[in-house]
């Protein structure tokens, strides 16, 4: 990896050597590394971030084009440096990112401002005009792929005949810029504010609650329903959100973790409390919606 990565460092700036590099934590669907270089007497700090598999939903180009377009607005973001899709460097395209100090722990969970921060910084996402930003995948409906996900078995059988009676699911109110991935791993904290969101290979155009559907529920798997009631909370005191639509967010999001959860990279650990949050998730959320219909 060593020889690799300092092919990497020569096609970027000629002359730049690498001194020390190691992967960085947190990372689910990419591989990321932290590279230090230096040349002259001149270090440099550096993220290598390689193409993320499905189900991210932007290749490294848009999420390059992506992250130069968001230099120009409020949010925090790493700067793009050097992008390569030949896959005659690496055997995968990548990127090259600045550096950013920071932890991806929120500093204390007990502390109620910094849920809150973390619904701002959502809010402020979505308040950025896509006109300004690349191309990116639609994202407005919770039906797209979740007969398909969603687990099998005669227990699920209710809810799966519900499901597929509904009709004119998709989101027909105004569409907004979507992380797509907002969850503390992809937060960077500095004495207690948000110095930077990362990872943007999830990132849409579309519905803005099936943003706070991913969020709520990485924090339910990071802090458990506490958490995650904590983060809705804070979100919706400055937005309503039709309730079923967001439980059917819930449902296609969790459906889509257990089926794709084995492709990332996450410890046999992790993997076993996601998918038991996951479930429990969907049972939760699909009651409440046989419940309303009756």
């Amino acid at each position: 990896m060593k020889t690799k990565l300092q092919k990497v460092l020569n096609s970027f700036v000629p002359g730049l050597k690498l001194i020390h590099f190691e992967p960085l934590t947190g990372g689910v669907s990419s591989e990321v590394f932290f590279i230090e270089a230096k040349q002259n007497k001149t270090q440099i700090k550096l993220v290598l971030r390689y193409e993320a598999g499905p189900p991210s939903k932007n290749d490294i180009k848009n999420e390059f084009n992506l992250l130069q377009a968001l230099a120009n607005t409020n949010i925090p973001s790493a700067e793009p440096l050097f992008i390569d899709t030949s896959c005659k460097i690496l055997d995968k395209p990548f990127m090259l990112l600045s550096f950013l100090e920071g932890d991806i722990n929120i500093p204390n969970t007990d502390n109620l401002d910094l849920i809150t921060k973390m619904a701002d910084q959502l809010r402020s996402i979505h308040s950025i005009n896509p006109a300004l930003l690349p191309d990116l995948p639609i994202q407005i409906d919770p039906m797209e792929g979740l007969l398909k996900y969603l687990p099998k078995g005669d227990e699920w059988m209710e809810i799966r005949n519900y499901l597929s009676s509904l009709k004119n699911t998709a989101f027909e109110g105004q569409r907004v810029f979507l992380h797509g991935d907002f969850w503390p791993g992809n937060i960077l904290w500095a004495k207690d504010q948000i110095v930077a969101v990362i990872d943007w290979d999830y990132a849409a155009i579309g519905d803005p609650v099936s943003d706070l559907a991913v969020s709520s529920l990485e924090m339910r798997y990071e802090y458990g329903k506490e958490g995650m009631n904590q983060l809705c909370e804070a979100y919706l005191k400055h937005s309503i959100i039709d309730n079923s639509r967001f439980s059917l967010w819930l449902i296609s999001i969790a459906s889509s973790t257990l089926h794709f959860i084995n492709q990332w990279n996450l410890s046999e650990a992790k993997k076993k409390l996601i998918k038991t949050e996951a479930l429990l998730t969907i049972q939760e959320e699909s009651q409440s919606l046989l419940n309303s219909k009756d």
